[in-house]
């Protein structure tokens, strides 16, 4: 009969190493997990707030911000919601296991300091090469601030200048904006009084009038005449059959010998993404200002009358401005419509930047590589500003009196073009760009180039649709300011009803 050692397999002699064994490596592996799951936890940035639920888990605050941008499209407004709920204008979050934690700044003008003062400390962040830098690697866009960097910015300086502005670009985006006035007029015509969709119209408008400027292309060949022809052709009665052929037969944007030899030069490349990231952060704010003048009828009533009053020669011949009277106006009001629909659009609604070296920011310490997120879309600019005391500034701030001014706390967030307005000391209300904050194109030397194209676009296009059409309520479902964040902030739904102003 086997004997009760036999039975539980210990030796004959009783030794029983082998069980202990087993239980010490059991006791290694649990403990070496136990490191390894500590290791693999966030390691917060001492002294800067953060969710303390987030820095117990080695997926930190990821999943509360994919459930967020799965739910609504949107990255932006839950970093600055993270702000307001730890109650600081710096916080820290954890996005990727194994990296450094994001940081993410909400106030304008600690922002402005680094932008404007500080950018050997803080330089263009990989956060977007990493997504779109095989499309132009050779691209001034994506390079970090040095001579390599200057160098392609130079190649691109000329189409900055008042000269092209105004000779070159003005009138090709004045050519392909008739074009839409005249589409508009078909649409109109076609949907008697109903609501049409805007929002590709406005894109299309903007790519087709770059596409104009970069290749010399009349707009026979745009997406925007191709559109007038058929829409031109179409009777009221037979629309629906004709209508859901139009995407099939509009003619496309031809990619010719010219435009692939363009390409592979890095002078080229510099050249048209500086033209074409112009496009579509025009096309998007477009879309936001239609939206805001159709929501307030005051606003687009006097941006018409300052139009008429300033053109009124135009106005008295019962005629379209002239793309000369345009760009050669002052219009306060229309300047300041402008500047909030940018604002109010948070187009661009953050600036990151990559500490270079180990800095302070707001008194807290910034170790180098940490990706930095500076906020357009809340405390500051939005909402109050979060109260700072002077002492955690850096010693840059209080280097230069040139300062931007700040937004009454009552209706920060509310599309309001007066805020712009400034008194001039004689009585007058003149435009001032240094009001109030605005980060829509950033700020310093790595500003956006195609900023003064954007304005000089979003000023005729404006300008000739507000002359021609009244755009009138729409339907509470087709007027929701829902948006989504891809390459630019937005909206998820932009309808325009029309109505031809009477001359």
């Amino acid at each position: 009969m086997a004997t009760m050692s036999e039975l539980l397999h210990f030796p004959p002699n009783g030794d029983i190493l082998p069980a202990n064994t087993a239980v010490l490596a059991i006791a290694i592996i649990t403990g070496a997990l136990l490191l390894l799951y500590r290791w693999a936890l966030p390691t917060p940035i001492p002294g800067i707030p953060y969710n303390k639920a987030a820095a117990k888990s080695i997926f930190g605050d990821i999943g509360p911000m994919v459930q967020h941008t799965k739910k609504t499209n949107r990255l932006y407004d839950w970093l600055v919601a993270q702000n307001v709920q730890l109650n600081s204008p710096i916080i820290q979050l954890f996005t990727r296991p194994f990296t450094r934690p994001w940081v993410v700044v909400t106030d304008f003008q600690e922002t402005r300091d680094v932008l404007m003062r500080r950018g050997k400390e803080f330089d263009r962040s990989k956060f977007f090469s990493d997504i779109s830098g095989g499309i132009t690697p050779e691209n001034h866009f994506l390079m970090k601030t040095e001579d390599e960097f200057r160098r392609h910015r130079k190649w691109v300086q000329g189409i900055m200048t008042p000269g092209f502005l105004h000779q070159v670009a003005a009138p090709h985006t004045y050519h392909v904006c008739m074009d839409l006035i005249r589409l508009w007029e078909q649409k109109a015509r076609l949907a008697q009084s109903h609501p049409i969709s805007a929002e590709g119209d406005m894109h299309r408008t903007a790519l087709d009038a770059i596409w104009s400027i970069v290749f010399g292309a009349d707009s026979g060949k745009s997406t925007i005449s191709a559109q007038l022809d058929l829409y031109s052709s179409i009777n009221p009665s037979g629309r629906s059959q004709k209508i859901q052929m139009l995407w099939h037969s509009c003619q496309r944007h031809p990619i010719d010998q010219q435009s692939t030899l363009c390409s592979q030069s890095p002078r080229a490349q510099n050249f048209l993404v500086s033209l074409f990231a112009a496009h579509d952060t025009t096309g998007t704010a477009l879309t936001w200002a239609l939206k805001f003048l159709t929501d307030n009828q005051d606003v687009q009533r006097k941006l018409r009358a300052a139009l008429q009053s300033a053109h009124a020669t135009a106005f008295a011949e019962k005629r379209q401005p002239t793309v000369q009277e345009i760009t050669g106006s002052v219009i306060h009001y229309r300047d300041a419509v402008v500047e909030e629909s940018l604002r109010c659009s948070l187009t661009e609604s953050a600036i990151i930047r990559t500490a270079m070296k180990d800095v302070t920011l707001l008194g807290y310490h910034i170790p180098k590589g940490t990706e930095v997120f500076f906020m357009g879309n809340g405390p500051s600019i939005f909402t109050p500003a979060f109260d700072i005391d002077d002492s955690r500034r850096n010693p840059t701030y209080f280097a230069t009196n040139d300062r931007i001014g700040s937004w009454d706390t009552n209706g920060m967030a509310d599309f309001i073009p007066e805020r712009w307005l400034v008194d001039d000391g004689k009585g007058n209300k003149v435009f001032d760009a240094a009001a109030g904050p605005l980060l829509t194109f950033g700020l310093g030397e790595r500003g956006c180039y195609g900023r003064k194209l954007s304005y000089v676009e979003m000023k005729l296009i404006l300008t000739l649709i507000v002359w021609n059409f009244e755009l009138l309520p729409c339907p509470k479902e087709l007027s929701g300011y829902g948006a989504i964040d891809k390459m630019t902030h937005g909206p998820e739904q932009c309808y325009v009803r029309l109505a031809k102003v009477a001359m």
